[in-house]
Formats: structure tokens, C-alpha cells, sequence
């Protein structure tokens, strides 16, 4: 559109998925632009070929690409350039993925050299069934497409791959049960360390907890089996041992320090992102929509256990008179109206809270969460 660069007068590169009924099941707009020079002799020279700039007449999305439910598996949308960055397939396993499918427009010089060894290389990391529909031949005489539609398994494996020549359909059974046998014998997802970069989605990873483990608080250690029902790589969730009202508990780091300041960013953000998936599902637990955390960031605003940790506390009607009265409770010292309670009582709670968060389908909660 004569070069036209607002948004407005751009048009959208979208993925659409049509349910049975003829209804849009889900929409993707292509995020990464095709702005690059293309060799013409299709060995990497960057001085010759031809220039394309899509971000001229196209405008990116903004969002992941979604997953979607369907009759043969989780299917992630995407297109065509996207498949050059490995963060947006990861983020769609993450996210439930099982098939990833990246309709496509390569021209010949990236095709003959990039096309299969990405594909596969995209199905590998992410062990996913891909489905790639492809343009093949001539558009008009300056843009020719390479083609090679194809369907490559979640071990790498092209099933089916059509040529450059003519119109075709690849086809290929998606066997669910085989993805399956692949991601448990290479746990990859579960061996990511999350504690070393990012999740890509910004989901929560939630790990299995080892009954016999114990967790730092300070200069105390918590039992797992008797209070931890919640854990990921950098943070864990424990039931209180003195709790003001019921479903009262603590987030804490894994790693024991006093102070905030003193966690990393990355360390900050799974602290309070279990905080926030914690408090979402004792809330439902509870049956309100409303829950108090508070955090003492020092011994001087109320801090008892040199551990820094998140108390999170779900309201309910009247539980406190005034409302701000929690706040004073729970920095009480000592705290003779709380007795301690049994260890049996507090394995029985953690078995209820963590069957909230394991064994279940949390793809369909916040949409936040991998087990």
C-alpha cells in the first residue's frame, strides 16, 4: 500500500483454524516480519538477490501463538518465517502443544537451504508432530516458492513430504500415543532449567515433590510431606504452622534469604507468579474471590522467620473487624492465640492442597501452568 508503515493501513498475515461448523476455533497473526535479503545463488552471498520487507505492507501480531483443542490433539498455530525462532514453538509446548503447524511461502534459496533442517529441528526441541502446507512454484516472474509440504514426528522423522512441482496433499496418521512415548523416554520439558533462563510463555513449571525432601524456612526445615504441596524450580508453598484463618499459607524462595533485594529477577518473578497461582486456586478452594498477600520485608515490618516469603490469605466475609485488622495478626509477636499444630494435621491439609494442583488439567485454568 505505497509504502504505507501505520498500522491501520496494514494488512494481517493470519493463521485461521475453522472448527466442523464452519466457525473460527482460532486466529494467529504472524508475528516475525520477513524483512531480510535473500541470496540469489542460494549460498549464503548477502550481497546479491533480492530484498523483501513484509513490515511494509504487513503488520505483526502481538500475542503467542494460541493452542488450540481439536479432534486429533492440541494444535499451535504459526507461519511460515516464525519457524525460525525456536522461543515461539517452545512456548506453544509449553503452553499444551502436540502438533505445531506453520502454513509457508519459503522462497528456493532459503528452502533448498534452510526448510527441512529447521522444520525437523523444531519438531525435535519441541517434540511435537509438525504440519507444514507449503506454496510451491512460480508466483510471477521475480518470486518463485520452494514447496516440499511435509509432516515431520515428534523424533525428527519427515512422514511425508510432497515436491516442488506440482499441487498435492501429504498425508500421515498423528499418533498421539507415539509423541508420548518419545516425551517420556527424553524428558527435555521437565529437565529445562528454569532457574538458569525464563520460560518462554512465562507459564509456571510445576515439579514432583519427594516426600522424603525437607525445604529451608529460615533456620527451620519443612517436611514435604507434612507442608510443602507446591513447587517449582525456584519457589515452593507450605501450609502454615500457625495459621490466622483457615487457608492461610506461605510462599516462599527455595533459596533462603532475608530480604527481597536479594532474590534475582528471575527468582522474583516464579515467587510471585506462585503466589498469584496459589492464591487463585485456594480462592476457589474457599469460595471467594478475594485474598490478602502480604510480604515483611525485614525483621521491622513484622518479618519473624529471616526467610523472606509471601503469606497468602483468601477473605472471606468478616474474618476481620476492621478488614485491615489482618494485617496486625500477622505480625503478632508471640503469638500465644495460635498454638502449633500437629504434624498430622498439616499432612492432612497438604495432601488436600496438592491434589488442587497436581493430577489435574491446569492448561485450562489460568493458562499459566505446566506439570
Amino acid at each position: 500500500p505505497n509504502g504505507a508503515t501505520q498500522g491501520a493501513e496494514r494488512i494481517s498475515n493470519s493463521h485461521l483454524l475453522i472448527d466442523p461448523e464452519g466457525r473460527i476455533a482460532g486466529r494467529y497473526d504472524k508475528a516475525h516480519m520477513f524483512d531480510v535479503q535473500v541470496p540469489g545463488d542460494g549460498g549464503g552471498n548477502p550481497g546479491g538477490g533480492r530484498s523483501f520487507l513484509e513490515s511494509r505492507y504487513t503488520k505483526p501480531g502481538d500475542s503467542l501463538a494460541p493452542v488450540i483443542d481439536t479432534p486429533v490433539g492440541r494444535v499451535g498455530l504459526a507461519i511460515c518465517y516464525d519457524m525460525r525462532f525456536a522461543e515461539l514453538a517452545i512456548g506453544m509446548r509449553e503452553r499444551g502443544a502436540q502438533i505445531i503447524t506453520y502454513p509457508s511461502a519459503f522462497t528456493v534459496p532459503t528452502g533448498q537451504a534452510h526448510w527441512s533442517a529447521l522444520l525437523r529441528a523444531r519438531a525435535i526441541e519441541t517434540q511435537c508432530w509438525l504440519v507444514a502446507a507449503a506454496q510451491a512454484g512460480s508466483h510471477n516472474p521475480r518470486r518463485h516458492s520452494y514447496g516440499h509440504a511435509c509432516i515431520i514426528d515428534p523424533w525428527g522423522k519427515v512422514c511425508a513430504e510432497l515436491d516442488d512441482k506440482s499441487d498435492g496433499l501429504a498425508l500421515c496418521q498423528i499418533n498421539l500415543k507415539y509423541l508420548e512415548q518419545v516425551r517420556a523416554g527424553m524428558p527435555v520439558m521437565q529437565q529445562r532449567r528454569l532457574d538458569l533462563y525464563p520460560s518462554v510463555s512465562g507459564q509456571l513449571h510445576l515439579l514432583p515433590i519427594p516426600d522424603s525432601a525437607e525445604f529451608a524456612f529460615g533456620p527451620h526445615r519443612l517436611p514435604a510431606s507434612e507442608q510443602v504441596f507446591c513447587l517449582t524450580s525456584l519457589s515452593f508453598a507450605a501450609v502454615n504452622l500457625r495459621p490466622i484463618r483457615p487457608h492461610h499459607t506461605l510462599v516462599c524462595p527455595r533459596r533462603s534469604v532475608a530480604m527481597l533485594s536479594e532474590l534475582t529477577p528471575l527468582e522474583r518473578a516464579d515467587l510471585f507468579g506462585l503466589a498469584e497461582l496459589v492464591a487463585f486456586r485456594l480462592r476457589q478452594l474457599a469460595g471467594t474471590e478475594s485474598c490478602s498477600f502480604s510480604l515483611q520485608d525485614g525483621p521491622l515490618a513484622g518479618q519473624s522467620v529471616p526467610h523472606v516469603h509471601i503469606h497468602v490469605l483468601p477473605r472471606l466475609p468478616g474474618d476481620f473487624q476492621p478488614n485491615d485488622s489482618v494485617y496486625t495478626a500477622l505480625e503478632a509477636e508471640p503469638k500465644p492465640e495460635r498454638p502449633n499444630r500437629s504434624a498430622e494435621e498439616m499432612a492432612k491439609e497438604t495432601a488436600q492442597f496438592r491434589a488442587l494442583f497436581y493430577h489435574q488439567d491446569t492448561n485450562n485454568t489460568t493458562g499459566r501452568v505446566v506439570e
